[in-house]
């Protein structure tokens, strides 16, 4: 699949964008309204790797219509009514990190000046804003609305930090976004192969390295997404995951995941249509397995579109990326 790769970085770049890099960070209590930093007595300190912390830390939470808590009562519900894990497993094993993120608009960077220079005068050229230079064909822009996002760990994390298992995002085992408008569900992901406390006879792939599985992922045809497709389908039909009836899915993108020991597992996205044109993203792990990993009702993190000149309209795509070139496979119809 030539443009599977392509994907995967513009899957990643958009990940990292509701992103914030963290070093020892603070954790949040089930339960609390602010970050408080978990501690034993005269204990050694542990040291965890830089890693990366979704939502923003330092945002203003005053006046939001869905609090810190109802997202994180939201989170766990969901988490256990896809995964089959109780809420009250997850309070009691699991400790949390909650922050919000203000909604996104394109808007604040294109009223930016753009600034040009004349490297031969060393003369700065006033071009107006970026705005002014962005080409007409590049509108309209998505705003996305404001989100709570949440990371659960396991709670014994720091006795697991330098651990020889291949564990991804620091041990962060289950993520969930809401909307802070309506507190509607937005995403959730639950990295089921790196549970500690999963214990599975299951066949991973075993892949020698992540160059291997790209180079799997390269290679793969129409029929994969086929066979995909319809996989996605039919998860969205059993979970009932869209207000309308099924129409049609395809591969979006890919990449690879760690497994259990020591495994390199392909990780593949794809996307499921309804007849009304939402749209959700669900990724598999496991080229055979095909174990879900990702909801993402990527339509309903949209909340308008904006013209060059202001203006709201409506979104042009659902999600994003264009939906009529589909990674040179097209879109397979139930």
């Amino acid at each position: 699949m030539k443009k599977i790769i392509i994907g995967t970085i513009a899957t990643l770049i958009l990940t990292l964008a509701t992103g914030t890099a963290m070093a020892a960070p603070k954790t949040i209590e089930m339960g609390t309204t602010a970050p408080t930093t978990k501690a034993t007595a005269n204990a050694a300190p542990q040291e965890e790797t830089l890693r990366l912390t979704f939502g923003d830390p330092f945002a203003d939470v005053s006046g939001l219509a869905v609090s810190r808590e109802e997202a994180t009562r939201t989170g766990m519900n969901a988490l256990a009514k896809f995964y089959g894990i109780s809420a009250e497993e997850i309070a009691r094993n699991f400790t949390s990190e909650v922050y919000y993120n203000p909604p996104m608009d394109p808007l604040s960077f294109l009223n930016s000046p753009f600034v040009d220079f004349n490297e031969a005068t060393g003369t700065r050229i006033d071009k107006g804003t970026v705005r002014d230079n962005t080409p007409d064909e590049f509108f309209p822009m998505d705003v996305y609305k404001g989100m709570w996002h949440g990371s659960l760990f396991p709670s014994n994390r720091a006795a697991m930090i330098g651990s020889a298992e291949p564990m991804i995002h620091s041990q962060d085992t289950f993520r969930f976004s809401v909307c802070a408008k309506t507190g509607e569900l937005l995403g959730l992901q639950y990295f089921i192969s790196v549970d500690p406390s999963r214990k599975t006879n299951q066949k991973y792939d075993n892949f020698p390295s992540p160059v291997a599985v790209f180079e799997y992922a390269h290679n793969m045809t129409s029929t994969h997404n086929e066979e995909y497709a319809k996989h996605a389908m039919k998860i969205a039909e059993e979970m009932n995951l869209l207000e309308g009836k099924v129409r049609r899915a395809a591969i979006i993108g890919g990449g690879w995941m760690p497994g259990k020991n020591s495994s390199f597992e392909l990780h593949v996205f794809t996307v499921v249509e309804c007849v009304n044109g939402e749209v959700v993203q669900l990724a598999f792990q496991g080229k055979d397995r095909k174990e879900l990993t990702d909801v993402n009702f990527l339509s309903r993190k949209i909340d308008y579109a904006v013209n060059k000149d202001g203006s709201k309209t409506k979104p042009v795509h659902n999600f994003v990326g264009n939906p009529n070139s589909l990674y040179n496979f097209g879109w397979v119809n139930r």
